[in-house]
């Protein structure tokens, strides 16, 4: 494995768990302590991590803030489950809003599917994925981009998506503990909350490694939808609180 692949990994499993021993590290790849260490090194010095005694840790932003290109290659079974669920709620000749996250761009080869669609995306990926469908009516949102995000934010793109009327959106959200949601952007939080205002069904489409967490701004309560799809059950508690709001829970 290339040290590129193998630091790849080590962030992923940072993700997942929070904390990482070198020693399990040196096993798991096979190499030297100190190949470890270069690795974990490059890792620091990139802002994903800080090092502990006998192992790493992630820093307490990056499971927020990790780039799109990095954060498609997580999770991709769970993300793939959680998006063909989310695809199948759409109704033909629907519009709808797709939001940022990786999750929401897995459902564009289901949707293509879905006979006259019109769809309204500020992401980049989406707008490219779909500037050549002939099958599907693209509102490309446009405004401030943002690297980070692949996307485009800020006034102009608000203004886009509140004057549309929409039969559904899809979005996700950094994090949640019940019954609040977070996310550690406030450009996202914004932008979010103006595309759930011009929909009528509101879907939140959410990892389990999401949940039981929080970030800097508060977005809102699950309240602001009407379901949540998700890759694992919640546990009892978080599902009374879920019933409790009206939200509906599906586990992909």
């Amino acid at each position: 494995m290339k040290a590129r692949e193998r630091r790849k990994d080590i962030l992923e499993l940072l993700l997942q768990r929070g904390t990482v021993l070198v020693e399990e590290l040196v096993n798991r790849h096979e190499v030297s302590r100190m190949t470890v260490h270069r690795d974990l090194d490059e890792l620091v010095e990139e802002g994903w991590a800080a090092k502990i005694r006998g192992g790493v840790t992630v820093l307490s932003a990056t499971q927020f803030e990790s780039d799109f290109s990095f954060r498609q290659h997580v999770n991709q079974a769970e993300k793939q489950r959680i998006a063909a669920i989310a695809a199948a709620q759409v109704n033909d000749g629907e519009a709808i809003a797709l939001g940022y996250g990786t999750t929401v761009a897995r459902m564009l080869p289901e949707l293509r599917k879905t006979p006259d669609l019109t769809i309204a995306t500020a992401s980049l990926p989406c707008i490219a994925a779909l500037s050549e469908d002939k099958n599907v009516e693209l509102l490309a949102i446009g405004g401030k981009y943002i690297r980070k995000f692949d996307g485009f934010f800020g006034r102009i793109a608000e203004k886009g998506f509140g004057e549309l009327m929409l039969d559904a959106c899809f979005i996700s959200t950094s994090a949640m503990r019940m019954p609040n949601l977070y996310h550690q952007d406030e450009r996202v939080v914004q932008i979010k909350l103006v595309m759930l205002a011009a929909a009528r069904r509101k879907y939140l489409l959410m990892d389990h490694d999401k949940i039981g967490h929080s970030a800097l701004y508060h977005m809102g309560r699950i309240d602001l939808f009407d379901t949540i799809i998700t890759d694992r059950a919640l546990t009892p508690e978080d599902a009374e609180i879920a019933a409790s709001h009206g939200v509906e829970v599906i586990v992909a």
